[in-house]
């Protein structure tokens, strides 16, 4: 299905949740005109607290150049998804501070999310990939009120927030049904591995990963990374990892504002105090500490292959998405 990502009202950002030092501000005045500017380095759609509100769900799209900037490349994409944040105790036990559920996901009922050691940081490959070849119209996947749009195995499709975006994710049986049931809830992706062809030639595998400034080793505890906290072992004593398929490992950390435990409080429209009260992020996301350098790779006729944030100039991180394919 199609969406042409160049003419949205949105503006390209390689990043997560929103930042705390400089959330953006998307509008001037009630009228909606005047200064607008968008935050630095963190503005995703992932939020712990706003993940079942109608209208706010995260949406995945997929490129493959357009009408202007034709690609030549046939790419074939495959997620890596799990679970989109952490409680904050290494127990074995799923908790959602807002709502008061917990799922046990210790009790053998979620084999590819809980690994005997931690609850979060366990990537799960969506066998079924999407394809775009030369000329086809992007992919946008988002549904109305599910986190991760799936099909489960039952053959029940989430509900697309628009009928002309009806793609998901399809695990095809290769998770449980609670699994599914968790993931639809709380999952996100992770990472994407792109196959790109060109005619009949195999160009490159390519594993995608947005940059996160505020995550990188010099900046985590201190000025914008001063809110991401490692994942941690239920003693407090080690600091977890997350394998990373053909990459290798690399440290978890959540974002959680200890200050500010009742959940992100954001207002667009705070004129006033822009950077006040009303723009406190407390996410809960996890996000692997990757190398700034998996987020765009050139390919030989010049183009690229990016994986990348997309940020609404209005409504900021609550309505961005998450980009990735050839432009």
């Amino acid at each position: 299905m199609y969406t042409d990502v160049e003419t949205t009202e949105e503006s390209m950002y390689s990043t997560n949740s929103f930042n705390d030092e400089d959330p953006g501000f998307g509008f001037g005045d009630s009228n909606g005109s005047g200064n607008i500017w968008p935050g630095f380095n963190y503005a995703s759609p992932w939020d712990f607290l706003f993940r079942q509100q109608d209208g706010k769900q995260p949406a995945y799209v997929m490129v493959n150049g357009n009408s202007e900037n034709f690609s030549p490349y046939t790419i074939e994409i495959f997620a890596y998804v799990g679970l989109a944040y952490f409680d904050g105790d290494n127990n074995g036990v799923y908790d959602d501070q807002f709502t008061g559920n917990s799922f046990p996901i210790n009790n053998g009922n979620y084999p590819n999310l809980w690994d005997g050691q931690k609850e979060v940081g366990n990537l799960i490959r969506v066998p079924v990939p999407h394809v775009l070849n030369p000329g086809d119209p992007s992919l946008r996947l988002e549904a109305e009120r599910d986190h991760l749009p799936i099909v489960d195995s039952a053959g029940n499709i989430s509900m697309p927030a628009y009928s002309a975006y009806d793609d998901v994710f399809d695990f095809s049986g290769v998770i449980t049904l609670f699994e599914e049931d968790l993931l639809k809830q709380y999952g996100k992706v992770f990472f994407y591995e792109v196959n790109v062809w060109q005619g009949g030639t195999f160009i490159g595998d390519y594993m995608m990963h947005p940059f996160i400034e505020t995550v990188q080793a010099a900046q985590v505890g201190w000025g914008t990374g001063q809110h991401w906290h490692p994942v941690m072992d239920a003693a407090q004593a080690i600091h977890y990892d997350g394998h990373v398929p053909n990459v290798g490992d690399y440290p978890l950390y959540f974002y959680w504002n200890q200050g500010h435990n009742t959940g992100t409080d954001f207002d667009p429209q705070n004129l006033q105090n822009p950077f006040g009260p009303q723009s406190i992020c407390d996410s809960r996301e996890v996000v692997f500490q990757m190398p700034p350098n998996m987020h765009s790779y050139a390919l030989p006729n010049g183009q690229y292959l990016n994986m990348y944030i997309l940020q609404n100039s209005k409504y900021l991180w609550l309505n961005s998405m998450v980009v990735v394919g050839v432009e």
